[in-house]
């Protein structure tokens, strides 16, 4: 699965897979725009929290499940461009980093939207289990 980043500084969709042939300075603005998009997506998933909290209505789970997806998508591109313009190699990926990288896309697959459901029920429990 190759993960697309719709840059608005480079004004084009760029692939993950491409970020190693961008120029260092198309790097660095898409990895200031990725970082920037989190930041974002931060702040409006806390202030979705807070104002669910002061209203006691749910919000959109849909919304909230895209911003996160979004999310993902902007830490990992960040990721790689900070691995790249740092001048480091990336990382070799182990079986079980790669086995669970491609077990979980299997399981959104099959399950779709409910997985986004289930996970978010096991970090809930996981964060009760630790106080």
């Amino acid at each position: 699965m190759n993960l697309i980043f719709k840059s608005k500084n480079l004004d084009r969709e760029v692939f993950l897979s491409e970020l190693y042939d961008l120029p260092l300075n198309e790097q660095k603005l898409l990895y200031e725009e990725a970082i920037e998009s989190i930041n974002g997506i931060d702040s409006s998933i806390k202030e979705i929290s807070r104002l669910e909290k002061q209203s006691g209505v749910s919000g959109d789970t849909d919304w909230l499940h895209r911003a996160k997806k979004k999310r993902r998508i902007c830490l990992e591109f960040a990721a790689k461009l900070n691995t790249f313009i740092n001048g480091a190699e990336t990382p070799k990926v182990s079986y079980e980093e790669a086995y669970k990288k491609h077990f979980h896309r299997i399981l959104l697959e099959e399950l779709g939207p409910d997985l986004e459901r289930i996970e978010a029920e096991a970090a809930e429990l996981a964060r009760t289990d630790m106080g």
